[in-house]
């Protein structure tokens, strides 16, 4: 009994820090570190980010989401903040969390610096992979935004990998 103990709290501490690499990944622009962070295949639900209705999640690929990403967040300088990380659910394999945020967001001008910042938390699934747990759902809940949302105006090639994404 004190050996599964041990390995519940050593699973959840793995997923800690992937997380914290997540968001770490995000705001030195690593993007391999970035892709590394989910299972090759995983769905995501982010229509949060626009105030659109809920949508059912979409499958993509790490790869396709870490570009798409790099696209949305070129020439913006980020700053994750979490804060409380439930855990639940965790077997051998898999386990749901659910991750508080705030994520700052600037874009610098000969006139001035914009921000934007979100407020938030993540749904999350996990999966072990090969002894690493990893991302096999992400959703984004935005509870409510400050400043100037032109920051993350996207781009000719943001907006065509969106389209790919989500249809």
């Amino acid at each position: 009994m004190e050996d599964a103990r041990l390995q519940q709290l050593w699973d959840q501490q793995q997923i800690r820090d992937l997380m914290m690499n997540f968001g770490y990944a995000l705001d030195v622009k690593n993007y391999d570190l970035y892709r590394s962070c989910y299972m090759s295949e995983f769905e995501v639900e982010f229509s949060s980010l626009t105030d659109s209705e809920p949508a059912p999640p979409v499958s993509t690929s790490a790869e396709k989401w870490s570009t798409f990403a790099e696209a949305v967040l070129e020439g913006v300088e980020l700053h994750h903040l979490y804060g409380s990380h439930m855990i639940s659910g965790l077997t051998d394999s898999t386990a749901v969390g659910k991750l508080y945020f705030t994520a700052r967001h600037r874009k610098s001008s000969d006139r001035n610096d914009a921000y934007y910042t979100e407020h938030g938390y993540y749904d999350l699934g996990y999966s072990k992979h090969n002894e690493n747990w990893l991302i096999s759902f992400i959703k984004l809940n935005i509870q409510w935004t400050t400043g100037n949302l032109s920051v993350l105006t996207l781009s000719p090639r943001a907006q065509s990998m969106a389209g790919e994404i989500f249809g």
